[in-house]
């Protein structure tokens, strides 16, 4: 006979039940020194819309900047033909000069030819263009347009004679004689338009990255909602703003013009801008927007009080508070005579100081002449350097906080001795 013993269900039942409470716990325990995992989280604060806003007007301002640079070469052919033609027939000995200078002037791209030209002139809005793309694109068709005008430069370099007294003759023939500042200034005349409508342009293409940045500023730091409104008027009234970048080429052939003519054209610019510089004055020191940083990067390891964290904050804080309490019960005190470690002061917990982003207003621009003075360059947003005689979007190196307030905003000098120099950008 066979005996058959089966258990009661309620011993099989707790039996279960002891099982899944001995099961559920056994996750719980941890090392006591795990070491935490190491979380990097990339944050896409609002300032990113800044960037791409930025990135549209280097776009507008290239292509604009390019378009002006083809159309003033076509436009000025004739008078650049005629000022070599009459320096010539004055002086036959310059001929071959003055022959280099016409043909590197309109076909020689390199950042190393010493004078201005209108190859270069399109290369460098290009340029601008191309650093909106991402670096590896970006770098590699500057690098590619740079080797490629050398390599223009050189070709010339080697088999045309050298220009340099050519420039220096024809900068004379337009500052210092009757004829040739006539000449330049109807060849300025004939250029306005098509510097207004870029100065214009440009403008208005780089408005929405300096309203995005300005209301981003504002968030950050609502006390320096004056300044940064003082900053808008700056971009708007003075003469490097908008309204330097509509007058300055319409008067520029005024002041160009021989005699008493160009003087007191030149005195009028000057005590308008004073004017206006005046009526600034009485504005709060401006403030240059500071938009939030682009992208913060944290890690929870050594997690710091000033590093940004999206998602799941509060449980990776939590998570990083457990583990820092519990290594400093297990802490050892140091000996008697030991050498003590000073620790790093701790984290602050505001937020960390931003730097200040790029001036979105960029100077005005009018026809160049020869002057560019090789080595000197400006960085641009997109990390490259380009040549600071003709920058054709050449964002301000100074900060708006050092813009002219008080007594200095009243002495606004737009005077200049080259044919072609931009008020606030050399040209």
């Amino acid at each position: 006979m066979n005996a058959f013993a089966r258990p009661s269900p309620t011993k099989l039942a707790a039996a279960v039940l002891t099982a899944g409470v001995v099961a559920s716990t056994a996750i719980v325990e941890v090392p006591e020194h795990r070491a935490p995992a190491a979380i990097t989280a990339d944050v896409a604060n609002a300032s990113v819309v800044t960037d791409m806003l930025y990135n549209f007007g280097d776009i507008v301002a290239g292509a604009m900047g390019a378009y002006t640079a083809y159309a003033d070469a076509q436009t000025s052919l004739p008078f650049d033909i005629s000022t070599a033609t009459l320096i010539a027939l004055e002086n036959p000995s310059l001929g071959p000069s003055l022959f280099s200078w016409f043909v590197q002037r309109y076909l020689n791209p390199s950042d190393a030819y010493p004078a201005y030209t209108y190859p270069w002139d399109i290369k460098d809005s290009i340029e601008l263009i191309a650093g909106t793309f991402p670096p590896p694109i970006g770098g590699a068709i500057i690098a590619g347009l740079n080797q490629f005008a050398d390599a223009i430069g050189a070709a010339f370099a080697n088999t045309l004679p050298d220009s340099a007294p050519g420039v220096s003759a024809t900068d004379f023939f337009w500052e210092q004689t009757t004829v040739g500042r006539t000449v330049w200034a109807a060849n300025l005349a004939a250029v306005a338009p098509l510097y207004v409508t870029y100065n214009v342009v440009s403008f208005l293409g780089y408005l929405p990255a300096t309203l995005e940045a300005t209301f981003e500023s504002a968030l950050r730091d609502p006390s320096e909602i004056p300044g940064l409104l003082s900053y808008l008027a700056y971009g708007l009234f003075s003469n490097t703003g908008l309204l330097g970048g509509i007058v300055e080429p319409i008067a520029h052939p005024f002041i160009a013009l021989p005699g008493p003519i160009g003087d007191f054209s030149q005195q009028v610019v000057n005590a308008f801008f004073n004017g206006i510089a005046e009526v600034l004055s009485l504005l709060p020191p401006p403030v240059a927007p500071t938009p939030f940083p682009t992208q913060v990067t944290a890690d929870v390891e050594g997690f710091a009080a000033d590093e940004t964290i999206s998602g799941d904050e509060p449980g990776l804080r939590a998570m990083a508070a457990e583990e820092a309490a519990a290594d400093s019960e297990g802490e050892e005190t140091p000996e008697p005579g030991a050498d003590e470690v000073t620790s790093p002061p701790p984290a602050d917990d505001s937020a960390p100081a931003a730097d200040p982003g790029p001036d979105l207003t960029p100077n005005s621009k009018v026809k160049s002449g020869n002057k560019f003075v090789p080595g000197e360059t400006l960085s641009t947003p997109d990390g490259t350097e380009s040549p600071a005689a003709t920058d054709p979007v050449a964002e301000p190196t100074e900060p708006a906080e050092e813009a002219p307030t008080g007594a200095d905003a009243g002495e606004t000098d737009t005077s200049t001795s080259d044919p072609g120099e931009a008020s606030g950008q050399a040209a």
